[in-house]
């Protein structure tokens, strides 16, 4: 199949979109990681409340939710600031298991 085919049936557009998504990956800090890692189990934690509670549990889910992104954007701050340092690591060794 031709090169010309290939983006005319959408191919090129598909892996351009690929490849600049992990550009994009690999450019992001290990900040950033940890934080999305972080906010990823904030929303775990926030859908299994919802799915126990439902509506009653919505003050825990409100409570959950901002104590968590408080604790994810502290993580971003502490690793920005010392990437290296022992809080970091330990996150980024928690986000790779």
């Amino acid at each position: 199949m031709k090169f010309s085919t290939l983006c005319r049936s959408g191919l090129c557009r598909a892996g351009a979109l690929v490849a600049a998504a992990v550009l994009l990956s690999a450019c992001a800090s290990e900040a950033d990681r940890a934080y999305s890692a972080c906010i990823d189990q904030v929303e775990q934690s926030v859908a299994e409340i919802t799915e126990q509670g439902g509506a009653a549990a919505a003050p825990v889910i409100e409570m959950t939710r901002s104590v968590g992104t408080t604790a994810c954007e502290a993580l971003r701050t502490v690793c920005n600031e010392d990437p290296k340092g022992a809080v970091c690591q330990g996150a980024i060794a928690e986000m790779n298991r």
